[in-house]
């Protein structure tokens, strides 16, 4: 082995296979696997003969190509390792007229047991099924998942994770369920969905040092590398401030006012006259969100944000497609990021 892909700490030697057996990959992990009960049933015919690279080699890759053009920043990094571990129907469908074709996984998700039912599809995805991309369908809902319901559930279940599991710290009592939550979190991570910053550094330092850490992380740890997260964070140690608190990550009024950028009709008409009267009376409501004065209807900067984009911040990769409002008399059909203001209210 190069002493390119060896892991570089200061603290120990390990190199980067001495790493795969400390954390332990499960042992299904190359194995070839048919279609299952979580694959896209649109999709079934001709799984079996799409060969993937064996999921070590594709983690080295991700190291070596990082180390060999001097990749330091962690979204760029992530930006790496998400090309090269996700495979399927491509993650950036929304913008999209028509469903992109490819293979998922397909979840049902229950909205008032976001994380145990996510639990309950996952874990009988077989390891190379679980690098596909999710598709997402809510108990009752009709919705096609061109990306959107994916990064509601995402958002659904990092909030239901970060209150459950990490309020007041790890909790011996639910150690056998972090395995699922660190898998969960490594999905989230690298499938555009919400990151995950609410770990403490203590938790992090643990995560991604292979030296004796408690049991509770050592669960997380292994969920975590079923797809390859550990190995990247500990030998492209910049990689962790991905999954550390920013300033930037908070979504300000003026923030929020930059991302929901406004089409008007064209200047100097009475249709855009009367739209800025509309969006005026938006930007009073904005204001009234982020002073608190709509915390009585839980109405924030952030819940205005999730309802447009079903993101609580900016993703790590930027909103794509970028939101606007648009502001019509009658109803129309919207895709991706737009959100319709209507303009048939009462103006006082």
């Amino acid at each position: 082995m190069s002493d390119e892909i060896k892991d570089h700490r200061s603290t120990n030697s390990t190199t980067y296979e001495d790493l795969i057996e400390i954390v332990p990959t499960p042992s299904t992990l190359d194995a070839p696997s048919s279609p299952s009960r979580g694959l896209s049933s649109d999709h079934q015919v001709g799984v079996e003969q799409q060969e993937l690279p064996k999921f070590p080699d594709v983690v080295r890759d991700v190291i070596s190509y990082c180390r060999t053009n001097n990749i330091e920043n962690p979204v760029e990094i992530l930006r790496v390792a998400q090309n090269k571990i996700v495979k399927g129907r491509a993650l950036k469908s929304i913008n999209q007229p028509v469903m992109i074709d490819g293979l998922t996984n397909y979840i049902m998700i229950d909205r008032n047991r976001v994380s145990n039912t996510a639990k309950e599809e996952l874990e009988l995805v077989s390891d190379k099924n679980l690098r596909l991309t999710l598709e997402v369908s809510f108990y009752g809902e009709i919705a096609k998942d061109a990306g959107g319901p994916r990064k509601e559930f995402f958002r659904l279940v990092m909030k239901e994770i970060c209150k459950k599991y990490f309020g007041g710290g790890l909790k011996s009592h639910m150690e056998k369920d972090n395995f699922m939550v660190g898998m969960i979190m490594a999905l989230s991570i690298l499938q555009n969905g919400t990151i995950p910053r609410f770990m403490p550094e203590d938790i992090l330092q643990q995560l991604f040092n292979i030296t004796e850490p408690s049991p509770c992380v050592l669960k997380l740890q292994e969920g975590f590398d079923r797809l390859g997260i550990i190995r990247i964070g500990s030998s492209l140690p910049t990689f962790l401030h991905l999954l550390r608190k920013s300033d930037a990550s908070v979504i300000t009024r003026r923030a929020l006012v930059n991302h929901l950028s406004p089409s008007f009709a064209e200047e100097g008409s009475n249709a855009c006259r009367f739209q800025r009267s509309v969006y005026a009376l938006f930007m009073k409501y904005v204001r009234e969100a982020g002073s608190g004065q709509r915390l009585q209807g839980n109405i924030t900067l952030t819940s205005i944000l999730e309802f447009v984009t079903c993101f609580d911040e900016e993703p790590v990769f930027g909103f794509d497609p970028h939101p606007q409002i648009f502001l019509w008399k009658q109803k129309v059909q919207l895709s991706g990021h737009l959100y319709q203001l209507p303009t048939h209210v009462h103006i006082s």
